[in-house]
């Protein structure tokens, strides 16, 4: 790391991994985690969970999630330029949410950072939407697009690129085939920062994302925002 140009200050702790981790991201006032994610079994992921699981779970502080060739299937040449030119292209998924909405605003902090687009995309549920009458589901279609234009238009005021993605799927699935179409270089997103237990029964997009994704994921807790406007 000292070859590429980072100062580096080294540390070896004793203790639970993400409890230590989260310790010492306090102590150094870090800005970013960088943390390594292996696919895994379903039993195994229930069971034993993953430090950048909890790490997510319960920080305060962006996570960024870069992916192996080997786990997760890309090209090594490809996911190796995702590494050279991370902010190429730009996938900011939303739901409209309060989480959705703080990954927008860390997102605008990347104004200087050389991105060259941002996709905004949202994903209508397709399980909610067979249930509306066709008259209901235009209504739905058209307030989306216009949250989606307003998206567009916060960010397009910061001087980025930016083009808009909305498709009916399970959001779930949907998001890592836009990510995959768009051929984008990073994913940034709001996670919830859900129990473990509420995770396996109602499912995460961001969760799903940061798993089966083989493109970086840069996760972005709502507490985030929550904590400095309390300053």
């Amino acid at each position: 790391m000292e070859a590429a140009g980072i100062r580096v200050k080294k540390r070896i702790e004793l203790g639970v991994p993400h409890h230590k981790i989260l310790e010492v991201a306090r102590e150094e006032e870090v800005s970013l985690i960088v943390a390594g994610r292996e696919r895994k079994g379903f039993l195994n992921e229930v069971f034993v969970g993953s430090i950048t699981d909890k790490i997510v779970r319960y920080g305060t502080v962006p996570v960024y999630i870069p992916k192996c060739p080997k786990s997760y299937g890309g090209e090594p040449g490809t996911v190796e330029a995702f590494c050279r030119d991370p902010f190429r292209r730009v996938l900011y998924p939303t739901d409209w949410s309060d989480c959705a909405w703080a990954a927008l605003q860390y997102l605008k902090g990347f104004r200087d950072a050389g991105v060259g687009e941002i996709v905004v995309a949202h994903v209508m549920d397709e399980k909610a939407m067979k249930l509306q009458p066709e008259d209901k589901f235009r209504e739905f279609e058209r307030i989306d697009w216009e949250k989606l234009q307003q998206a567009r238009e916060e960010l397009e005021k910061e001087d980025f690129k930016v083009r808009t993605s909305l498709t009916v799927g399970n959001p779930r699935a949907e998001l890592i085939n836009v990510a995959r179409q768009e051929d984008v270089s990073l994913v940034v997103m709001g996670t919830h920062g859900k129990g473990r237990m509420e995770g396996i029964l109602w499912g995460s997009v961001s969760r799903n994302m940061a798993e089966y994704s083989e493109r970086p994921v840069l996760l972005i807790p709502a507490r985030l925002l929550c904590d400095s406007m309390m300053f």
